[in-house]
């Protein structure tokens, strides 16, 4: 299936409804037709969804469907023998950008499900500084799982050569069996991702989320890892809560997000702020406001963000999102940086799960919940998203800074990360 086919009508990236001004048509729109919801929600989706970042976000859902399926047990079973599952008695994930967040994401759900240790480890840590004896053939091997979606990064490949050569079982999470990296690993899943417009990419994080999960059921099955019953609450969980994000809970975060994005555009720079598997959000979303609006960026989990973050200058310039999950064991602590941020003076958003109240005179945007936070890395990031698409148009930013003309262009050897010198250690 291709996605985002449709595009904007009208001229220039903003089309028809939200203009250059800053202002937006929506609420004129929307005063319309009033008895008519499904037509009201057609407009407002018209108007709300013009650029390609924020339509990846809207088809998340239909998306994961096909993900979903491409990824059924029998496939998985085929990828991924029997013998290499008993053997593997710990997981390293190694990855970088994006795909290093989906590793962070899916660790505790894949330690439930395997009652094993799971590593997850930046690409140049893998393959420049681990020592070599945690890789070697023997009773603690690893299954060494590499996530590239393109299977072209020089570090992942690098990895996967070290890796092999040691003795260590490895695990592909690419796009197809053809990739370069799929054909360094002994095994591949193949995530046969959909073509989407150009644009920082959303599907292929939760595509290597659920890899990771579908990874960790077929393996806890045939280890019997948990109790069998609870192979389908695991399936289901995740489908459910992807598929409560339907049109009318994104309209609403889209509208919010647009409206901060009035408030935010002239920021300095922004701070991300998540604990656990939901750091992963705080990666994954920073990385889109890298590629999307230029932005400068930094990242921290509450309690090191507490230790440090007081002493910035001009803390009113710095727009800072934090996310909550009220089941995390880091709840209180997050409220209380919640707090503390307020009182220095930072503009914030707090994407949770719980009571808006909680978080005294933020911006909150409240999000479907699934009965299991640990989901929640899954999706959490579409707000801090749907803002930075937002932030790229007002600001008038193009998508990875290309066709900025005199203010950027990419610099020769601007790509290393697919021409940089492999060193098997």
């Amino acid at each position: 299936m291709k996605y985002a086919l449709r595009h904007a009508s009208g001229s220039g990236s903003f089309a028809k409804g939200i203009r250059r001004d800053g202002e937006t048509a929506v609420p004129a729109i929307r005063s319309l037709n009033r008895d008519n919801r499904k037509e009201r929600m057609h407009l407002e989706r018209e108007l709300l969804y013009q650029n390609p970042l924020a339509r990846q976000l809207a088809q998340l859902p239909e998306f994961m469907e096909d993900i979903n399926r491409n990824l059924g047990f029998v496939y998985l079973m085929e990828s991924l023998p029997m013998k290499e599952i008993m053997d593997a008695r710990r997981i390293l994930i190694t990855g970088c950008g994006d795909s290093y967040a989906a590793g962070i994401a899916m660790k505790p759900l894949l330690e439930e499900m395997l009652q094993m240790p799971v590593d997850v480890m930046r690409a140049v840590e893998f393959s420049r500084h681990l020592p070599s004896s945690c890789l070697e053939e023997g009773p603690g091997s690893p299954l060494v799982v590499l996530i590239s979606v393109s299977g072209t990064v020089t570090r992942i490949l690098e990895a996967a050569q070290r890796a092999n050569l040691h003795g260590a079982n490895t695990l592909a999470i690419t796009a197809s069996r053809s990739t370069p990296l799929a054909k360094e690993c002994r095994r591949a899943l193949e995530l046969n991702p959909p073509e989407v417009e150009r644009a920082p990419g959303c599907g292929a994080y939760v595509a290597c989320c659920h890899a990771l999960l579908a990874l960790g059921i077929r393996m806890g099955r045939v280890r019997n890892s948990y109790v069998p019953a609870m192979e389908d609450v695991y399936r289901a969980r995740a489908m459910e809560y992807i598929r409560q994000f339907t049109p009318e809970v994104q309209l609403p975060i889209a509208r919010q997000m647009y409206a901060l994005a009035q408030q935010w555009k002239d920021m300095a720079s922004f701070d991300f702020v998540g604990d656990g598997c939901t750091f992963a959000s705080a990666l994954f979303s920073g990385w889109k406001f890298i590629e999307a609006a230029g932005s400068v960026v930094t990242f921290e989990d509450s309690e090191n963000w507490l230790h440090e973050n007081f002493f910035f200058l001009h803390p009113e310039a710095i727009g800072t999102i934090l996310w909550a999950d009220q089941a995390s064991p880091s709840f209180s602590r997050q409220c209380e940086t919640a707090a503390a941020m307020q009182k220095t003076g930072r503009p914030l958003l707090v994407i949770t799960d719980a009571e808006p109240s909680l978080f005294g005179g933020a911006h909150v945007c409240r999000l479907p919940a699934c009965e299991d936070w640990r989901y929640h890395p899954m999706m959490q990031h579409l707000p801090a998203v749907y803002l930075a698409s937002y932030l790229a148009e007002l600001k008038g930013t193009h998508y990875y800074r290309e066709g900025d003309g005199d203010n950027w262009r990419p610099a020769d050897g601007i790509y290393p990360i697919r021409r940089s010198e492999v060193i098997v250690l």
